[in-house]
């Protein structure tokens, strides 16, 4: 049963994210900025946190801090 999940899966869109993570008292950053050729995005409140997106050859890099704790996430580039 749990094979039909196997494999790589590429985002191709999204509905009402922006609405669905406001009610959790996330909310999205509307206003990234490029600083380094990274994609930055902050949100200052209640925690703080900041994204930041780059490429390194075929992989997208995410690095996300909320308060001081990091997470980082590796997307590989898939070609058709």
């Amino acid at each position: 049963m749990a094979d039909v999940f196997a494999g790589k899966w590429v985002l191709k869109e999204m509905e009402n994210m922006d609405a669905y993570l406001k009610h959790l008292g996330l909310g999205l950053v509307n206003t990234p900025t490029l600083e380094d050729g990274r994609l930055v995005e902050i949100k200052h409140g209640e925690k703080n946190i900041r994204v930041e997106r780059y490429v390194e050859g075929n992989k997208l890099i995410m690095i996300m801090n909320c308060d001081g704790v990091v997470a980082k996430n590796i997307h590989e580039r898939v070609l058709n």
